[in-house]
């Protein structure tokens, strides 16, 4: 009988003491792993997305430097080729309100002689060109993305050549590439950069050099 008692005692405590709960833990564990699994994920998309503007800024970079070379090339075809036909499309003797007409990469576009001169001393140039180089895709269609690339022809007649009948003149080209431009209505080329265009870059490529010009008896 008093053992009966006892363990009616003991079953009772048993059924009474309260089994501590786990739940809270199991939250708190799972709150944690969600933490880090964000934070790593987090962390991977900056690195991704860093990446990919590093990459972005190499080929815009590139872009607008092929455009300042192409523009700065087509400067120097015009000036050195044409004179062994015609005569230098930037001449050294050009009045005010002097232009012409340009064509490379199959594009056809025009140039003008600036009504003031620009540099001091032995810099100074007497006659400066200037020009803007479109945008066009490898098939000669202008497109906005393609690059475009203002040009800076400036010239100056030095002293007589060391070849009897020539002077030299001294030549300097300058040419700003921009790796995105857009629509000109003027003249209906894509030859303007997009300054509101958050990824525009600028490449900036210079050419001296100076030609001996026969200039007779």
């Amino acid at each position: 009988m008093i053992s009966f008692l006892k363990n009616k005692k003991i079953q009772a405590f048993v059924m009474n003491k309260k089994i501590p709960s786990h739940r809270g833990f199991v939250i708190l564990f799972a709150m944690m792993i969600a933490s880090i699994i964000l934070i790593v994920s987090a962390t991977m998309y900056n690195i991704s997305k860093k990446a990919i503007i590093v990459s972005s800024f190499a080929r815009e970079s590139q872009r607008a430097f092929y455009a300042a070379n192409s523009a700065l090339e087509c400067a120097l075809f015009h000036d050195v080729s044409d004179y062994l036909t015609s005569g230098t499309i930037f001449p050294v003797d050009a009045s005010s309100g002097y232009n012409a007409t340009l064509n490379c990469a199959g594009n056809t576009f025009s140039t003008r002689l600036l009504d003031s001169t620009n540099g001091t001393g032995n810099d100074h140039f007497d006659h400066s060109f200037v020009f803007r180089y479109p945008a066009v895709d490898g098939n000669g269609i202008h497109y906005y993305d393609t690059g475009c690339a203002y040009v800076l022809v400036e010239k100056k007649l030095g002293g007589d050549g060391n070849i009897p009948n020539t002077k030299e003149v001294e030549t300097r080209i300058t040419a700003v590439g921009f790796n995105t431009c857009k629509y000109n209505n003027d003249d209906g080329l894509y030859d303007i950069p997009d300054y509101d265009d958050p990824t525009i870059l600028e490449r900036r490529m210079s050419s001296t050099y100076t030609t001996l010009y026969y200039v007779g008896p």
